[in-house]
């Protein structure tokens, strides 16, 4: 399943980055989480972060090491 969220202010890396994490958060919390809260999540911790980010290369891979980390 894919990202349903179209973002046009995002590179194509940036997109499928997001993607792919969305992805492995949604194998990894199946049965836990629906695929929108975890697309929820994953693109509102993107933009909180990408705020005030001053380095943006490895930003869309932040947001899903966090609840990974329990």
């Amino acid at each position: 399943m894919r990202v349903s969220r179209h973002r046009p202010d995002l590179s194509i890396d940036q997109q499928i980055a997001l993607r792919t994490a969305a992805s492995n958060l949604r194998r990894r919390f199946e049965g836990v989480f629906g695929v929108e809260t975890i697309e929820r999540f994953l693109y509102s911790s993107y933009d909180e972060f990408a705020g005030r980010a001053v380095v943006l290369n490895y930003l869309p891979c932040w947001p899903s090491a966090s609840p990974a980390r329990g």
